[in-house]
């Protein structure tokens, strides 16, 4: 599928889920509950998986009993690709939904989290579905890429390498100085 849209230029991605139950984790301020690092730390590295560290970031999001509720996120990337985010714990306005928009076609999936199937389509008619392979719902795969890499004595992985970590951490901490959320008494 690689090139299949031509140059990527922009990417959307909305999750949104009402779930928030305040007995949870997610809606306990003392285990930094919210969206920001339960839901929207996804979109934020699919982001980053796509186009590296942001050149700008812009953030608006609703904090409310400790926790932040919802998050609006806009970002630019060093050779000018935008990306747009918008996660909530309390709607499911949008529900989860991505487009990668290219200079030839777009990729749209719905429930991309889960990362079943993507529709690619060229132009006015053209449109293609890809399907995806074997058991990667859940998180099965990512426990079994982490235990092979143990297993081969790694000190780093090779699929999410420190820097990704890093990088992401510092993205996340933007956003969270920008809507005014502080993770404070935490247990």
């Amino acid at each position: 599928m690689e090139g299949a849209i031509g140059k990527v230029e922009s990417a959307k991605f909305t999750y949104c889920m009402k779930f928030i139950n305040y007995s949870s984790k997610v809606g306990d301020p003392k285990r930094a509950g919210g969206a920001l690092l339960d839901i929207t730390i996804c979109t934020i590295t699919y982001a980053y998986r796509l186009f590296g560290y942001p050149v700008k970031i812009e953030s608006k999001g609703l904090v409310q009993s400790g926790i932040d509720h919802e998050e609006e996120i806009y970002m630019e990337f060093p050779a000018g690709e935008k990306v747009s985010i918008r996660a909530s714990i309390v709607d499911f306005k949008g529900l989860e939904k991505m487009k990668i928009q290219g200079s030839e076609g777009q990729i749209k999936a719905f429930l991309y989290h889960a990362g079943q199937k993507v529709v690619c389509r060229k132009g006015l008619f053209k449109k293609e579905q890809y399907k995806g392979k074997g058991a990667t719902i859940g998180y099965m795969p990512e426990f079994d890429t982490v235990a092979s890499e143990i297993r081969e004595g790694l000190k780093e992985s090779q699929v999410v390498p420190l820097q990704t970590t890093s990088d992401v951490m510092h993205i996340l901490d933007t956003i969270r100085a920008q809507i005014g959320l502080e993770y404070t008494n935490l247990e």
